[in-house]
């Protein structure tokens, strides 16, 4: 199946003024491209946002999030712009990048724009890893994870006279991440 997608220059452009209004994905993060009841939707960890389109597509696309702030700075100039995903590359105008294709989502993952630590951790109690995958937030939970377990560390160091061990210190925030942060 083609998968091609076509929205005008005026709609692209603004859907991308839009992404960055909402200030910038996090480090390592992807982005996530979609089509759903004729509408591009473009998704980073700091927000999504979409405009009209009409084509083919089917499922997903993920990409390094840096590449749509590539296309926020430098938007294509060809009007309408096209959206092509073929032969493992994302197209949108002249520029293209190697993409992973996924089948279309479970459930959608939110997360705020400036999410906490716990928030970000407590992902992993509300969605399976497929879906966090799917939404390109494995770096961000990755980075929270090893940020949370220094955190531990230095805390059950700090607790080792009293017999405190990183287990049980561990143990006691993913308890207090299950109650504050659960939906």
């Amino acid at each position: 199946m083609k998968m091609e997608l076509t929205t005008s220059r005026k709609n692209f452009v603004s859907a991308m003024k839009m992404l960055r209004s909402l200030g910038r994905p996090r480090k390592g993060a992807e982005a996530v491209i979609s089509f759903l009841d004729g509408c591009v939707n473009i998704r980073l960890d700091s927000g999504v946002t979409g405009c009209p389109a009409e084509g083919e597509w089917v499922g997903e696309v993920r990409v390094p999030a840096s590449f749509i702030i590539s296309l926020i700075s430098v938007p294509p100039t060809g009007d309408p712009v096209v959206i092509r995903n073929a032969d493992g590359r994302l197209c949108v105008g002249g520029s293209s990048i190697d993409c992973t294709w996924q089948s279309p989502p479970g459930a959608a993952v939110w997360l705020p724009a400036n999410a906490s630590l716990g928030e970000i951790l407590s992902l992993q109690n509300k969605y399976s890893e497929d879906d966090i995958s799917r939404a390109g937030l494995d770096a961000v939970v990755e980075s929270a994870t090893e940020e949370a377990e220094k955190k531990i560390l230095i805390a059950s160091d700090a607790l080792e006279e009293l017999g405190v061990e990183p287990y049980d210190v561990r143990e006691m925030v993913e308890a207090i991440i299950k109650e504050r942060f659960a939906d």
